[in-house]
């Protein structure tokens, strides 16, 4: 049935209305959406501005922090100082200055002395009235006994080659347990330099220097070793200089009696002087040495011959020359030397 033409007409304006409430709605989302969207880059933006302000505060410029500052002041409340450099015992200025310092201050209570410094790794030597020659007492025994291993290498001797004890020639007291041995009749050549270096053994010296030329056989082997003629070749003299020479000689490897030599060094029984050096730890380094002491109308004779071991090897050779020394107080003033010396070859 068809509707009546009036009911049509009244119909057509009842949708208007909804078309303008359903565009209304369209336009409230959309404009909240644009609102949210908004809202959302405005915190954004004042979110980054509040954290790059706090990332300011927290990072300032290097120039403006105080960290350093703070650091030190804790350093410095519980004492930490920062180490030393390491000083160079090769430096021009170091053991040269220390040589000078300590010859002067002893000459002038009537005490001289002739230094030979030699850094093994730096290869560096530093001296001091090292070529005046003065009476060697017991360090020659180091030339006695390379000369007693360059027979044994030439075929002249065997080690087990036989010496006899001729009380006559060969007795000397002084040093060496020899003189107290009343059935010794004699040694082999290897035992009789054993006891010579390890316990400065002066019957055992005699014996082998009446076979290899006593003073003047010494005196031209140190010549022909150190390139150096003899002041006197019937004295037995020897300068700092010329012991260094000599003990450069027998850590060579190839020398013969290298390590022996050098063994018995460092089990000499006299232990004062340079061996007597410690680390500024409190212990000792390694130290094979030769000493020497003598006494007669010249003045009084005490010496050093060292070989000082570790990571910064030296050798060290110490003569002094007085008029009546006091025995213990130079062995001090030879030890407080090698002290200081041992201090510029420690890592701090």
């Amino acid at each position: 049935m068809e509707l009546p033409v009036n009911d049509a007409k009244e119909k057509q304006p009842n949708q208007k209305p909804k078309l303008k409430r359903k565009y209304r709605r369209f336009l409230i989302i959309i404009a909240s959406m644009l609102t949210v969207t908004i809202f959302a880059s405005m915190s954004g933006i004042v979110w980054a501005r509040f954290v790059g302000e706090q990332r300011t505060e927290e990072i300032l410029p290097l120039e403006e922090q105080s960290a350093p500052e703070a650091e030190s002041e804790v350093d410095s409340e519980v004492g930490i100082e920062p180490e030393p450099e390491p000083i160079d015992p090769c430096n021009p200025d170091v053991i040269p200055q220390l040589l000078s310092t300590f010859t002067q201050a002893q000459a002038e209570i009537g005490v001289e002395f002739a230094i030979s410094y030699y850094n093994i790794n730096g290869n560096c030597t530093f001296e001091q009235n090292a070529d005046q020659a003065w009476l060697a007492a017991s360090t020659a025994k180091i030339a006695i006994a390379l000369m007693t291993f360059e027979n044994i290498a030439s075929g002249i001797w065997t080690p087990d080659t036989w010496i006899s004890y001729n009380a006559e020639s060969h007795f000397e007291g002084g040093a060496g347990p020899l003189q107290f041995d009343e059935a010794f009749t004699g040694a082999t050549v290897s035992e009789l330099a054993e006891l010579m270096i390890t316990q400065s053994d002066n019957i055992a010296t005699n014996m082998l220097l009446s076979q290899l030329g006593w003073t003047i056989g010494t005196q031209e082997y140190i010549a022909r070793i150190t390139g150096i003629p003899a002041q006197d070749p019937s004295q037995n003299l020897i300068s700092a200089h010329q012991h260094l020479l000599i003990m450069q000689h027998l850590l060579n490897a190839n020398t013969p009696g290298h390590s022996e030599i050098l063994l018995w060094m460092e089990q000499a029984s006299d232990r004062s002087r340079l061996a007597a050096i410690t680390n500024p730890d409190g212990t000792q380094p390694v130290v094979a040495h030769k000493i020497g002491d003598y006494w007669d109308e010249s003045g009084v004779y005490y010496h050093d011959v060292a070989y000082v071991q570790g990571e910064n090897p030296y050798l060290l050779i110490v003569m002094t020359k007085s008029a009546s020394g006091v025995r213990d107080d130079i062995y001090a003033q030879i030890t407080d030397l090698g002290q200081q010396i041992q201090a510029l070859h420690t890592t701090p």
